[in-house]
């Protein structure tokens, strides 16, 4: 759809039969470099037979629109994805009419959508009921020095001329804090799950450990950490464990 402010943005919309004033779901993809697709997903059918409406919005960012919409977003995350997912919801809102609850609106996101839930919740947190976020980034800064792809955290906080330069100081640590949802996690009010993989090597487990230890510091929202031992980032090791994330069973 054309959005007046953000431009050309996509989105894939799943909605269950005979809906009436529905939850909804916005379900945000990992990369950023990536994409929602139309595909077949387990968690999707089990939203699906919930009776929920997904919303999963393909930012700036994503992949499958273009070069130029995939070069947009480094040196912008936590500003220019937050809004295009904002956009999104609206739109889809509007769309969906009676059928979704407009005041019941979840997040769901692993990796940078992990990062990008936390973002939301924060920066409106009177607008989400709760928020589940899987391996998240939650601190650029400390990820620098933990992920299996440091160099990620310099092109997507300082875009890819900031990130050329290789300079270290303070500018630097200050640009990755500022655009880190870690920032924001005395103002999250929604309840937050942090589903954790403990050998994750691209979002260390200590990502989230310590967001909720920030959140619990401040006490504005509950929140609970899942701990797979033996899983790493997608958490899809095995197949209990994938059911666990979606049916909240550890």
């Amino acid at each position: 759809f054309e959005n007046p402010k953000e431009g050309p943005l996509g989105y894939l919309l799943m909605s269950p039969k005979r809906a009436s004033n529905a939850p909804v779901v916005l379900m945000i993809h990992g990369g950023p470099h990536s994409c929602t697709t139309n595909f077949f997903s387990p968690i999707l059918l089990c939203m699906a037979s919930m009776g929920v409406h997904v919303v999963m919005p393909n930012y700036r960012g994503s992949i499958g629109y273009g070069e130029g919409y995939v070069h947009q977003l480094p040196g912008n995350v936590g500003r220019m994805d937050v809004d295009d997912c904002m956009a999104v919801l609206k739109d889809a809102l509007d769309s969906l009419g009676q059928s979704a609850d407009e005041t019941t609106v979840h997040l769901f996101g692993g990796s940078h959508g992990g990062f990008l839930v936390l973002q939301l919740a924060g920066q409106f947190p009177d607008r989400f009921k709760s928020v589940v976020a899987r391996n998240p980034v939650t601190n650029m800064l400390s990820l620098v020095g933990t992920s299996d792809i440091p160099d990620w955290c310099w092109v997507e906080s300082m875009g890819t001329q900031g990130s050329q330069q290789g300079i270290w100081n303070e500018s630097v640590a200050t640009k990755m804090l500022e655009v880190s949802p870690l920032r924001w996690a005395r103002d999250i009010r929604a309840p937050v799950l942090l589903q954790l993989g403990a050998r994750d090597q691209r979002c260390h487990p200590t990502q989230g450990l310590y967001m909720a230890k920030v959140m619990r510091t401040h006490g504005k929202a509950k929140v609970r950490v899942q701990m797979f031992p033996d899983c790493q980032h997608s958490l899809a090791d095995k197949v209990r464990v994938r059911l666990s994330c979606v049916s909240n069973r550890p």
